[in-house]
């Protein structure tokens, strides 16, 4: 018998992870957010969007949505704060949840899950998501350049109009993920698996990555021996 145990998780209604966030909190490692908890919401059946700066007077803050709250706070946090003390969601599990339009650079998001979440337009520059299960995450326009996809479960995930310049995907499961106009740049899969993967053909900046001992299949295959054929510096080995 397994010796290992699973840490127990903290239920976390989406209303007091948005007021501990709000009083200071950073870290959220082991909680399991509310499901269907949403950074876009109405008021009053009136669409206010994500980003509510600009429409601070038309609505007393007494009756704003809990999300609406969340993404004005953040968006005033500096970067060189998150940096210093980066949010931390180690081991979390924020599945079916909806945190769009955020800015938390430099997350610390090891072994998190985020399967069916929404993470649109969120600004992840830096974050570590090494080992965290995002398979069927919604991760399109994200930014996040520089950060660590290491041995991280994007199986089905959508990464259109993604930004993961010189980001590591070391290990990492992008089977059948959704690759359209996706920004590799400098990026670098060593035993990535990229069989089925979709739209690899319009990917931006593969001849720029460093591919060894990939996981592929033929058409994967063909599309990347092409792109890396114009550019000698690259190394392209398949994993059999």
């Amino acid at each position: 018998m397994s010796n290992i145990t699973k840490t127990k998780l903290l239920n976390m209604t989406g209303s007091e992870f948005v007021m501990k966030i709000r009083s200071g909190e950073r870290n959220f490692s082991n909680i399991r957010l509310q499901k269907g908890f949403s950074t876009d919401n109405n008021i009053d059946g009136k669409y206010i969007g994500s980003y509510p700066l600009a429409r601070e007077s038309y609505y007393p803050i007494s009756i704003w949505p809990t999300g609406i709250l969340l993404n004005n706070y953040l968006s005033r946090v500096s970067e060189e704060s998150f940096r210093k003390n980066s949010y931390d969601f180690s081991g979390s599990d924020f599945s079916n949840t909806y945190l769009q339009h955020l800015e938390l650079p430099y997350l610390i998001a090891k072994n998190a899950k985020f399967t069916n979440a929404d993470l649109y337009w969120t600004n992840f520059k830096y974050a570590d998501f090494s080992k965290s299960d995002m398979s069927n995450a919604y991760l399109r326009r994200v930014d996040a350049s520089y950060a660590n996809f290491a041995g991280a479960n994007l199986f089905k995930a959508d990464l259109t109009d993604i930004t993961v310049d010189s980001s590591r995907m070391i290990g990492a499961n992008l089977q059948q993920t959704i690759l359209k106009n996706a920004d590799f740049s400098f990026s670098q899969f060593v035993n990535a698996d990229l069989r089925n993967a979709r739209n690899l053909e319009e990917c931006i900046g593969l001849g720029t990555s460093y591919f060894l001992d990939v996981k592929i299949d033929y058409k994967q295959h063909a599309i990347i021996k092409k792109i890396l054929a114009k550019n000698t510096q690259s190394q392209f080995n398949i994993f059999e």
